[in-house]
């Protein structure tokens, strides 16, 4: 932590350019690492990656009961869901000392999904819903005030605006 009166915000560390991505890959988001870099200080996280998953690894998705579906392995059908919660708690417990002022979020994630759900599938593959990503509901539920959004709606610089306004809101 630099200055108290720069905003703390947790970010996808995919989204920093980090190789920590299913694929491997990185999701660089220089529409917000560009413009909003400048002005807060991240804290960066990958559920996925920091609950012990492998990179790569298995693509997931969401399975069952849209209120609380489970987080399968599409290859092995493995059910990851307990090893991210056990994660979550623990990482749940680290961001309430980290000043955080707001929380950017990895869109169509499993994991991270938060502003736009993301589908829900039965055992077949048929969708059956949306909900949340399982490390986003329980930031939404650890801290319910908290300004979140996703990188797919931050390309929009009206959106981009109003985020950094909340965001300087929640610090105040």
């Amino acid at each position: 932590m630099n200055d108290p009166k720069t905003p703390c915000v947790g970010i996808s560390r995919c989204l920093l350019g980090q190789n920590v991505r299913y694929d491997g890959r990185h999701a660089l988001a220089p529409w917000i690492t560009q413009n909003l870099g400048p002005v807060f200080e991240w804290v960066p996280v990958c559920p996925e990656a920091e609950c012990g998953l492998s990179i790569p690894r298995e693509p997931m998705r969401l399975e069952g009961d849209v209120h609380s579906p489970r987080l399968m392995g599409t290859e092995t059908r493995t059910d990851y869901l307990q090893r991210m919660l056990d994660w979550t708690e623990n990482a749940l417990l680290k961001l309430q000392k980290e000043r955080l002022c707001g929380f950017i979020l990895k869109s169509k994630s499993p994991s991270c999904a938060a502003m736009e759900k993301i589908r829900v599938f039965d055992p077949a593959g048929r969708a059956v819903g949306k909900s949340l990503g399982i490390f986003a509901r329980a930031v939404g539920h650890a801290f319910p005030d908290l300004p979140m959004e996703d990188e797919f709606r931050l390309k929009s610089a009206p959106i981009r605006e109003e985020f950094v306004k909340k965001v300087r809101r929640f610090l105040a």
